[in-house]
């Protein structure tokens, strides 16, 4: 016999938990009645107070989102454990999140393992996910590619968008797996079709560099379009790019000022350097140095490589007081490891000079910075359209970051200067290669 939302509210009212959980998930979500917060929360603790741990999980939930009740780290602690401690996988994860990134208590990354593996063992995706990221970032545990990749896997297996991205992510570094472009393009897809914004960013980026996939810059504009639509920084930033430099549409500065402005405003350090960029040139604004210091300097101070060398440059320039960040930086010379493909570059007209290489680890952050000139050797012009490719290789012959600057044809003058940077997974570089190609 179908139960009738007057039964449900009989028996709420007689003090039956499950009812009292099931009328305030209802007010809640708005099913069936008027949505409401303060009714659900009202509900979900009177089922709670009668230890009904699925009550005590999502009155947790109101309390961290601040839904229908003031927001309070403290309560939401006391009610996850409770239901934590009946073996609630959502409430286990949930706390191991708070003690992971130190939410009303104190920041324990041991403790958000344990947490995560109490609910991974249920089988709980968004835990096999978490604890996936502690092994990968060696947070609470021992650093471990594999078991992270082992992780990912069990979740993405259920469909969790956010595991079928990470997944991907270590396919493309070749991290706990052989590197596998194509692999990473087919996890990214199976997530940027259920929504995820960092997937879409991250398959954008696959379509813009040619990896995994034929190089094409307007399906690389579309997903970057959908990530920016939902606000995600490093989609805004990617976007900004490809206006800048007229990949996949139709060049327009101002177009890459906005959406520059719009991820430096959520405080990306490549967008703030970006921005600052194109105020220091005047391009798609009016032409402002002190805007452009304020903007490298936001950068530098969270240790971004290029915005400290810009900033160290206008500084000497006369624009803004000095400030040093060789001691922040800690740079180290790896020129010798650069290996140019000279048949590269007599193939596409080129020839790179004044090459230079360091390597810099900022925090968790190792970083390693290309310089250099890049000339046409046939007059002025270049003979086609042109991406310079920067991979980084390790001991064992695996290739551990990348990186591409595209230069147009009708937009060169002869010669370049270009600084790339790439980030990297671990501080071992064996070797770099640098060559220019067909874009």
């Amino acid at each position: 016999m179908d139960v009738t939302l007057s039964d449900i509210h009989l028996k709420a009212s007689s003090g039956n938990p499950e009812s009292q959980f099931e009328l305030a998930w209802r007010y809640r979500q708005g099913d069936g009645v008027r949505q409401d917060y303060q009714e659900a929360v009202r509900l979900f603790r009177l089922a709670a107070d009668q230890g009904y741990a699925l009550a005590q999980t999502n009155l947790g939930f109101m309390y961290q989102q601040g839904l229908g009740v003031a927001q309070d780290y403290q309560e939401v602690e006391r009610l996850y454990k409770l239901a934590a401690e009946q073996g609630i996988a959502i409430a286990q994860d949930s706390l191991g999140f708070m003690y992971q990134e130190g939410l009303g208590v104190h920041q324990d990354y041991q403790e958000a393992v344990q947490l995560y593996k109490l609910a991974a063992d249920q089988g709980y995706a968004l835990a096999q996910n978490n604890l996936g990221c502690m092994y990968r970032a060696g947070l609470g545990v021992r650093q471990d590619y594999q078991e992270a990749v082992r992780l990912y896997k069990l979740a993405a297996e259920q469909d969790l968008d956010l595991a079928q991205n990470n997944l991907g992510c270590m396919y493309q570094d070749g991290l706990g797996v052989l590197q596998d472009y194509e692999q990473a393009v087919r996890l990214y897809k199976l997530a940027a079709e259920q929504g995820l914004d960092l997937a879409q960013n991250n398959l954008g980026c696959m379509y813009q560099d040619g990896l995994g996939v034929l190089q094409d810059y307007e399906q690389a504009v579309r997903l970057y379009n959908l990530a920016a639509e939902q606000g995600l920084d490093l989609a805004q930033n990617n976007l900004g790019c490809m206006y800048q430099d007229g990949l996949g549409v139709h060049q327009d500065y101002e177009q890459a000022v906005r959406l520059y402005k719009l991820a430096a405003e959520q405080g990306l350090d490549l967008a703030q350097f970006n921005l600052g960029t194109m105020y220091r040139a005047g391009g798609g604004v009016r032409q402002d140095y002190q805007e452009a210091v304020r903007l490298y300097k936001l950068a530098a101070d969270q240790g971004y490589a290029l915005a400290q060398t810009n900033l160290e440059v206008m500084y000497q320039e006369g624009f803004g007081a000095h400030q040093d960040y060789q001691e922040a930086a800690q740079e180290v010379d790896v020129t010798n490891k650069l290996e140019r493909l000279e048949v590269f570059e007599e193939r596409m007209g080129v020839r790179l000079d004044s090459l230079s290489a360091f390597l810099q680890e900022q925090g968790h952050d190792i970083w390693l910075k290309v310089c250099g000139e890049l000339q046409s050797q046939v007059g002025t012009e270049l003979q086609e359209n042109t991406y310079l490719v920067v991979a980084v290789y390790d001991s064992s012959g695996r290739i551990i970051g990348t990186s591409g600057l595209s230069y147009l044809s009708e937009n060169f003058f002869g010669l370049e200067t270009f600084d790339l940077l790439v980030n990297l997974p671990i501080n071992e570089v064996a070797k770099i290669r640098i060559y220019p190609k067909k874009m």
